[in-house]
């Protein structure tokens, strides 16, 4: 939905605007969006689902390379979107895109074809990149770009909502991430060089809904921990398995001392506590500044600007639930098996009536997850106990769970294998792309070549250059 009009403005950005001007359009905006939200509530009955079907749809961002493995230009990156306008979307980057599924019902097509059809999209895109001369890069972080330098999408929310947080940054924040070696993640539209790949999941009604994003937060780090290929940033080695979402947090800090020590969370990645109903949910987004000035569209933007692991989408008369933390994998195949991981644990979840991990515990799963990968520390759920475990071990037993989620779906054994072998032989080498990759980068950096190149022929090798 459009929020690009014309009479969108940033406000909390200009020292000179007045705060009392600041504060109406600040309530005007929530207003507006409380308004929509109650709509929602008088109309309850048209969201409601028949159970039994498994209704998603994917989006998979990627960045759009040069022959020289520099951005794009922006020119090129829209005739590849024009070319394909009915399943492409711009995202921040200049030199990045979202392409998507429609609405599938997956456990009556099955994964193979949902396979088909990802490819099917992905070769449209490809040849209308090499028509421009450039590349396709599936990773969950362009390496190549320095980060002073990337181009935003000339359009007005990708300038404003940056400046926004750019400008109100939090005083004294540390934005210095690295293990090995050392990046400024300072800069909000760091966000236009790291790309992900989202399950949509319609929901059956309002309580679904918030049972579905509450144990997606929890299943979450699990996810990322077994699907890590966020490692490197410009031309530099974090030795963080995944820094995509860290990156975010970091770059999007706004909060005051006060709201620090009161222990008020950012509004990305993970929330301060679980969703206790929908009225809850909209509370809590609405909490925010709205960054844009547009009454018309504020549910949209209020939306849109919740920057969750997991979030919930409104479109038409379905209710989405939006699994985010897996950045790109280098192949379709591997980004079907991780979203098959996720959509085959919650249904696990669901038929066991799991009782949620404590928030705590998911958030240091989530830290492990990120930073460590496979080689971390997770907790789960083991004979009726809270455990921790190596991650190795750990996933093995999600994995088991998974699969029995997709079985109880109608999902065949031989098709669940078939992706799920590629998750199978990360666990046995304890090596997700992120690790495999900077493998290969060492390897190529002890022949003599340059970091560009050693990445380049790394990111080839794991298929992520097309």
């Amino acid at each position: 939905m459009n929020t690009e009009k014309k009479e969108s403005k940033l406000y909390k950005f200009s020292k000179d605007t007045p705060s009392n001007d600041v504060e109406r359009k600040e309530g005007e905006m929530r207003y507006s969006f409380l308004k929509t939200a109650e709509k929602i509530f008088s109309e309850e009955s048209k969201f409601v689902k028949k159970p039994g079907d498994i209704k998603i749809g994917l989006e998979i961002e990627y960045s759009v390379i040069s022959k020289d493995f520099s951005q794009a230009t922006e020119l090129s990156r829209d005739k590849i979107i024009k070319d394909n306008n009915d399943f492409t979307d711009y995202e921040l980057g200049a030199a990045q895109l979202e392409w998507r599924t429609p609405p599938l019902y997956l456990n009556q097509i099955g994964l193979m074809a949902l396979e088909k059809e990802l490819l099917k999209k992905e070769e449209r895109i490809k040849n209308s990149a090499q028509e421009q001369g450039v590349f396709l890069l599936r990773s969950g972080s362009n390496p190549f770009v320095p980060i002073n330098e990337i181009k935003r999408t000339n359009k007005t929310k990708y300038q404003l909502v940056p400046n926004y947080h750019n400008s109100n940054k939090r005083y004294g924040l540390n934005t210095i991430i690295g293990k090995i070696d050392k990046v400024d993640v300072g800069n909000a539209a760091i966000i236009a060089l790291t790309n992900s790949v989202q399950c949509n999941i319609e929901a059956i009604s309002f309580s679904d809904t918030i049972d579905k994003t509450n144990k997606s937060f929890a299943i979450g780090p699990m996810a990322v921990a077994l699907s890590g290929n966020a490692r490197l940033l410009e031309e530099k080695d974090t030795g963080i398995s995944d820094i995509r979402m860290i990156a975010w947090e970091i770059s999007h800090d706004t909060r005051t001392a006060l709201e620090v020590e009161q222990g008020r969370v950012t509004r990305v990645g993970l929330l301060d506590s679980y969703y206790q109903d929908l009225k809850n949910y909209f509370q809590k987004v609405s909490c925010y500044p709205f960054i844009l000035y547009d009454p018309e569209h504020a549910f949209q933007i209020g939306m849109g600007l919740n920057w969750r692991d997991t979030r919930i989408k409104f479109i038409e008369n379905s209710i989405v639930v939006e699994f985010r933390p897996v950045s790109t994998q280098p192949t379709v195949k591997e980004n079907i098996a991780m979203m098959a991981f996720y959509l085959g644990r919650l249904q696990w979840s669901n038929q066991h009536k799991e009782t949620l991990l404590d928030l705590k515990l998911v958030k240091q799963n989530r830290e492990e997850a990120m930073h460590f990968g496979l080689n971390g520390k997770l907790w789960t759920h083991k004979d009726e106990k809270t455990v921790i475990l190596p991650a190795k071990d750990a996933l093995s037993i999600e994995l088991k769970r998974a699969t029995d989620g997709l079985e109880s779906l109608g999902f065949f054994k031989k098709e669940i294998d078939y992706y799920f072998d590629v998750l199978q032989e990360r666990l046995i080498k304890r090596q997700v792309p992120s690790d495999k990759l900077l493998h290969r980068f060492y390897e190529y950096r002890s022949r003599g070549y340059s970091r560009k190149k050693s990445i380049a022929f790394a990111l080839n090798e794991n298929e992520s250059i097309i």
